[in-house]
């Protein structure tokens, strides 16, 4: 495409409406961003736990019997209950289960459910009762690991969390000593203490008991009693059936509508700067590969652009464009990696995190590049330090309050900058409007302000 051509493409994206829903659905915060817990693990099991235990739901839309379903289908080779008990399977599939008593907790410790002085804590742990005995079992228990970013720990990272005091109390039926227990890695830990060496035997004998390894991709654990199921698999078998149902009440189809949302909007790795979506609902999926068939050309050019990191104005306007949509663009990779194979995962943001110290005093720990220039203003302010020169950009790093305020009224600041490109804060000095568009590309004005600083700034990445 020439020059020409992309700018008739890019004039048409932005004035199609189609174009900005789904934008703004892809682009805005989602609840759980906003607290900062998009990808916390804690978080989406207590959703699920909650979700799980269905107190408000009814008895015909019972989320844990949906929840169920899924793991059948998944079950296939995997030496679960679920999958070799017929008549438990037939139950579910049949929709004859009757669940009663349905508790759903996290955080359990297995010690207080097995004879193993474990201190390790159970991501979901779910218990319910069988109105109708069922193969002669009359409970039901549900034992979920939830891996959002991580990877099932190994013996070696966990093996701590035992307590030591009481590991000569461990049955010697099967481990030979103390150690044995702490070799296994977590999955398998979990089965053997809880299905092995159960506290209650009695229980033990009377419960199926169903593990589940949920992962953002379907990654099979190390124990093969866990069943594998997705993010997406909760979307498709869960989440878009409940929120179709028209008889959901209001706030409850709201929160899993925010729920969906947080799983659809592309969020950041904490460990590899990739922006991961965990699951698409059914809707969202049509509307994506429309919208990648309408405008699969200029993605594909301003993906490529990127790439190449050209500097000619073709490149740079594909760059930015890339840029602000790359959100949008990593829901599509994510429903259709074989077809849209030239968008990459990896965000072209710097998402780096440093600890900011000023003449060998700590401001901040994990800090963001905004947070760090905040921080930073906020020590040189206090230290009297004056206006640093502008850039090339005429962006000074922070105006006393009142100075900002009449430079936008005479028009030397834009209705963008005063709204968008400074915040706003309080110190000893009084406040003070801070610029916040320091990125990859003029952070070496920082280095500058930091060299001329009246003390010693040390900026250390993460």
């Amino acid at each position: 495409m020439n020059y020409s051509d992309i700018q008739s493409k890019l004039l048409e994206f932005n004035s199609d409406q189609s174009t900005k829903s789904i934008r703004d659905y892809y682009t805005r915060k989602s609840f759980l961003e906003i607290l900062s817990k998009t990808r916390n693990e804690t978080t989406h099991s207590a959703f699920i736990a909650w979700l799980l235990q269905g107190d408000e739901f009814s008895k015909g839309n019972a989320p844990l019997m949906l929840f169920l379903n899924a793991l059948v289908k998944n079950s296939a080779n995997v030496d679960s209950p679920i999958n070799t008990d017929e008549a438990l399977k037939a139950a579910i599939l049949s929709g004859t289960l009757e669940l009663a008593g349905v508790k759903a907790t996290t955080e359990q410790t297995v010690k207080d459910i097995s004879a193993i002085p474990s201190l390790d804590r159970l991501d979901i742990y779910l218990t319910a009762t069988l109105a109708k005995p069922v193969s002669g079992k009359s409970h039901l228990r549900i034992i979920i690991e939830n891996k959002v970013f991580a990877e099932e720990m190994k013996a070696d990272e966990k093996g701590r969390n035992v307590t030591a005091p009481r590991m000569d109390n461990l049955p010697k039926a099967q481990f030979s000593d103390k150690d044995d227990y702490l070799k296994l890695n977590q999955t398998q830990r979990y089965y053997s203490a809880i299905s092995e060496h159960p506290k209650d035997i009695a229980y033990n004998a009377n419960v199926f008991t169903i593990y589940v390894f949920l992962t953002p991709r379907g990654t099979h654990a190390t124990d093969k009693h866990f069943i594998p199921l997705t993010y997406q698999d909760l979307m498709d078998y869960v989440l878009d059936p409940l929120v179709s149902d028209m008889g959901l009440e209001h706030t409850v189809k709201t929160y899993l509508s925010e729920y969906i949302n947080a799983l659809s909007v592309p969020s950041i790795s904490d460990s590899d700067n990739a922006l991961t979506v965990l699951a698409v609902s059914k809707g969202e999926k049509a509307r994506l590969e429309d919208f990648w068939t309408k405008y699969e050309p200029i993605i594909t050019e301003a993906a490529n652009s990127n790439s190449a990191n050209g500097s000619n104005p073709k490149d740079l306007v594909l760059q930015k464009f890339y840029e602000r949509n790359q959100p949008l663009f990593m829901a599509i990779y994510h429903i259709m990696p074989d077809k849209a194979a030239v968008l990459k995962p990896y965000t072209t943001r710097d998402y780096t995190k440093y600890t900011l110290k000023f003449n060998g005093q700590t401001l901040g720990k994990h800090l963001g590049k905004r947070a760090v220039i905040l921080c930073a203003s906020k020590a040189l302010i206090d230290n009297g330090y004056a206006l640093p020169a502008q850039d090339s950009y005429n962006r000074a790093f922070f105006y006393n309050e009142q100075t900002f305020e009449q430079r936008y009224q005479q028009g030397l600041l834009s209705e963008d900058a005063y709204k968008n490109r400074y915040t706003m804060i309080e110190t000893a000095e009084g406040k003070f409007a801070v610029c916040n568009q320091w990125g990859v590309g003029n952070w070496d004005f920082v280095d500058v302000l930091f060299d001329q600083a009246p003390g010693k700034f040390n900026l250390i990445a993460e």
